[in-house]
């Protein structure tokens, strides 16, 4: 395919990719008070349904391609982990803004708290004022750093599962190679029955006929 397929391929994939963080992030929104192991549990389906999801996307682009390289599917995962990551990370950035906005505030509020109680100085205080004030700005680059590095791990491996060779330049050749010599070395070990031996044994058997 063109360069302009596989980009919005990928864009779409992307796009679908994402909508299993976006479920993530909503349930941890919509139920703030989980408990911790179920939480984790969460966590632990979602995380799954990425790994398998992406190896999909990165199998079905090259299912017409007799062969694909480590890094043809490295490439095309890294492209749809680009995109997904661009779109988790604006949804975060929505989701703290606007959808649970009291959510953020109620967070920073409670850093706020915990850092007026410390013996710090009033030029501390103002940087950590400030930090705080611009953390959905904080959290829409540190989540795309985050997804991306994620989504970039999981896609180096499953490219070697997603990756085929051809059996016929790769491997069939020699395969091939080695069972004719097996085969030579068979014949070569057979015993050999000269000329001169068949001659007598065909005299023979006419004589006794």
């Amino acid at each position: 395919m063109n360069s302009s397929g596989k980009w919005s391929s990928a864009a779409v994939d992307g796009l679908l990719l994402s909508l299993v963080t976006i479920i993530y992030i909503l349930i941890g929104s919509l139920f703030p008070k989980m408990p911790g192991v179920l939480r984790f549990l969460v966590w632990a389906i979602k995380f799954t349904a990425v790994i398998y999801i992406l190896r999909y996307f990165m199998k079905e682009y090259f299912k017409h391609s007799d062969t694909v390289s480590y890094g043809q599917s490295f490439n095309y995962g890294f492209i749809i982990c680009i995109f997904s990551s661009i779109v988790c990370a604006a949804f975060a950035f929505a989701n703290s803004m606007w959808l649970f906005a009291d959510q953020t505030t109620a967070g920073i509020t409670a850093i706020q708290q915990a850092f007026s109680g410390g013996n710090y100085t009033e030029e501390q205080e103002d940087a950590i004022s400030n930090v705080l004030k611009h953390m959905p700005q904080y959290l829409l680059f540190g989540s795309f750093l985050y997804y991306l590095l994620i989504g970039t791990i999981i896609t180096s491996i499953m490219a070697n599962y997603t990756k085929k060779d051809n059996i016929f330049t790769d491997g069939g050749t020699d395969n091939n190679i080695n069972e004719n010599k097996k085969d030579d070395e068979e014949t070569q070990a057979l015993p050999k029955v000269s000329n001169t031996e068949q001659e007598k044994k065909e005299d023979n058997e006419k004589q006794e006929s």
